[in-house]
């Protein structure tokens, strides 16, 4: 693929809005996430959430807009925050594509419907809803896709918007990754057994699952230097193992990695920081350095390895945006962020996960961005900072 550039960046999370405000509650170790009474209320097993506090929507929405439902509001908060950053008056046109990706799209409203037959919300809970809400509201006529990959969605969204751009279909290209917290996909999650009752510990072995957080991210490509960096290249793969669980040897992380990497026309010695996907469950962080050590051989163990997962939480189809963003922002700065987890040393995780404080990479350039999700999606980013 050729470079597509990073025109502009935009995050929401409850750690702060904006990838630099993130990055501050990351190398500080400051978690977003908090106790939720009436989870605790409801019996579940973790009650444990990372929700996004109120913020200045009225700057982005106006009129109707803000009394859209909460997933749609996001996307398009988002998205104008990326387009202002970029530096552009509008993304209007039929040369302009919006991809946007979500693990539980308008779920809220589907909930709402189900909850009370009459609730106004039924007609928007469609996966696709928040997108063609965005769409219209910022004009663009070209391409727009929802993708669905569980919690590699927002990176899957990254790697279809670059090659639009890459193959010349679109001069301009929105990425957009989202999802809202929802009880509904709590309870899921608490009825697996995935969720953790205190702020998760990843790739130590005293980790005991994830917590659900919120959160929207977008990125704007061009054929560009990219004020904000360069996608320089994208993998992508499929476990096809099972509903949930990932392929425990890490076979599709490696080959993601190693599609990215060609993709890239970079090598292994050419990555100076990981951002993995490092959930805090026990499979997942196990398979996900297997697959970074079988992709990368020895320079796996030369890198600093980061997940800010414990500060914002599990994101899920935003996650791999938000991430992505705030692994830009890091490089910029040439520091690699700290991993908020424990000293419990675990033997199948034995790379360096940056669990004391922030590191100096002065010479750093290019770092890769991992994400995988639930049916064995996996997605590999290859970043180049400004």
């Amino acid at each position: 693929m050729e470079p597509v550039g990073i025109e502009g960046v935009s995050a929401i999370s409850a750690a702060g809005v904006g990838a630099a405000a993130i990055l501050e509650e990351v190398l500080a170790k400051r978690s977003a996430i908090r106790e939720s009474p009436e989870l605790a209320a409801l019996g579940f097993k973790s009650a444990l959430v990372a929700r996004v506090e109120a913020f200045a929507e009225e700057r982005w929405l106006s009129g109707e807009e803000l009394a859209a439902p909460r997933p749609h509001r996001m996307v398009l908060c988002a998205a104008r925050m990326a387009i202002e950053d970029a530096g552009l008056g509008s993304a209007r046109g039929a040369n302009s594509a919006l991809v946007v990706g979500t693990s539980s799209g308008a779920m809220t409203e589907l909930v709402g419907h189900l909850r009370d037959p009459e609730h106004a919300g039924s007609r928007e809970a469609s996966y696709f809803a928040p997108m063609a809400f965005a769409a219209r509201a910022l004009g663009i006529a070209g391409p727009v896709q929802t993708v669905s990959s569980a919690c590699a969605s927002g990176a899957i969204a990254l790697c279809l918007a670059a090659d639009l751009v890459a193959c010349g279909s679109v001069d301009l290209a929105i990425a957009v990754g989202y999802d809202a917290w929802c009880d509904f996909v709590h309870a899921g999650f608490d009825a697996l057994g995935a969720l953790s009752p205190r702020i998760p510990t990843p790739f130590r072995a005293d980790r005991s699952g994830l917590v659900l957080g919120e959160g929207a991210a977008a990125v704007v490509l061009r054929r560009s230097a990219g004020r904000r960096g360069r996608l320089l290249g994208a993998g992508m793969s499929g476990d096809a193992r099972h509903i949930t669980a990932p392929d425990r040897e890490g076979a599709g992380v490696s080959r993601a990695i190693r599609a990215a990497l060609a993709d890239s026309g970079r090598t292994a010695r050419d990555i100076d920081l990981v951002s993995a996907h490092g959930t805090g469950t026990v499979h997942n962080d196990a398979m996900e350095s297997r697959g970074i050590k079988d992709a990368l051989g020895e320079r796996a163990r030369e890198i600093p390895i980061h997940t800010i997962k414990p500060i914002v939480g599990h994101t899920l189809g935003a996650a791999g945006l938000i991430e992505a963003v705030v692994t830009l922002a890091a490089m910029s700065r040439r520091v690699g962020p700290p991993t908020l987890t424990s000293d419990a040393v675990d033997p199948d995780c034995d790379l360096d996960y940056t669990t004391g404080e922030p590191i100096e990479l002065p010479r750093a350039r290019t770092a890769l961005k991992l994400s995988s999700g639930f049916g064995g999606s996996n997605a590999a980013l290859v970043l180049e900072a400004p």
